[in-house]
């Protein structure tokens, strides 16, 4: 191991910010950074050592490997974080500096899925079932799915979920509107007491393993397209229509009134879903 990378693992042992996922993500963001750093010629660099000429060589590298913006928006948040735990982050140029294109948030693919008996019968483990109905009935993330204690959620008209379930740390609360909602949080409320969905004998990242063994092999990829069918259907009880990715009209077809309705609309359910821009709820419901 090369002393850059050793420095960063250290670094990051030392600062573990955010969820499992994003520390996760993050230690492969930055273990690929340091390996392409050296191959561009950068073989003595430390760790404090980190500069604007390093960031535009990764990302041109990246750019030149076709990444989409997004991933290398992904990538740069970690850099970041790198630059913030030696006071380098002065040192890093913006994106716009760094040519990186915005993120497209429309879709004209509608990725929803339901849930259904057929998908839950084949997934052997109880736990990852109740997670795929949690992402079904609230539309949770997988790891607030599996993280999720019901007795600490529970909070009689909404479920309230900790921050350290959450992408970014963002806590949040979702509604309790429909009989479906209220008798699956009573429901794990009785078999799960104060404990989460993680077996008492087992870590997060091995109950993230046997969920990404199983769910794919259900029909449902990696379970994302519930969130997205918890959006569109919570969208229809907010607005009374359907979304354009259902079929409903379409942004540039609404008139003023329609337009700030549907804005609100959207508002409220960023919020929901743990986002903290209305523009990427075109990505669940289209526009």
């Amino acid at each position: 191991m090369d002393k850059l990378t050793w420095q960063l693992i250290e670094l990051q042992k030392h600062n573990r910010d955010g969820s499992m996922a994003t520390q996760k993500n993050r230690r492969e963001t930055l273990t690929l950074a340091a390996k392409q750093l050296k191959q561009s010629g950068f073989n003595q660099m430390n760790v404090n050592a980190l500069k604007g000429k390093h960031v535009i060589k990764l990302t041109q590298k990246w750019r030149a490997d076709g990444l989409a913006a997004g991933t290398i928006k992904n990538r740069m948040a970690h850099l970041r974080w790198w630059a913030s735990k030696v006071n380098a982050a002065h040192k890093i140029p913006s994106n716009d500096k760094l040519e990186i294109d915005h993120r497209v948030y429309v879709t004209h693919e509608n990725k929803a899925v339901e849930l259904t008996p057929e998908h839950l019968g084949k997934v052997t483990d109880p736990n990852i079932r109740y997670s795929l109905q949690l992402q079904a009935q609230f539309g949770l993330r997988r790891e607030e799915a599996i993280k999720f204690n019901a007795q600490y959620a529970d909070k009689g008209d909404r479920i309230t979920l900790k921050d350290s379930w959450c992408k970014g740390k963002r806590s949040r609360n979702i509604p309790i509107v429909t009989q479906e909602q209220r008798n699956l949080i009573d429901k794990l409320k009785q078999e799960f007491g104060n404990a989460s969905l993680i077996p008492p004998h087992l870590q997060y990242k091995h109950q993230l393993n046997t969920y990404k063994n199983a769910v794919p092999k259900t029909g449902l990829g990696k379970g994302h397209g519930l969130r997205h069918n918890y959006a569109q259907a919570r969208y229809k009880q907010l607005s009374g229509n359907d979304c354009p990715a259902r079929g409903g009209k379409r942004q540039k077809e609404m008139h003023e009134a329609e337009r700030e309705h549907d804005r609100q609309v959207r508002l409220i359910l960023s919020e929901e879903l743990g986002h903290s821009r209305e523009q990427v709820t075109s990505i669940y419901l289209g526009s």
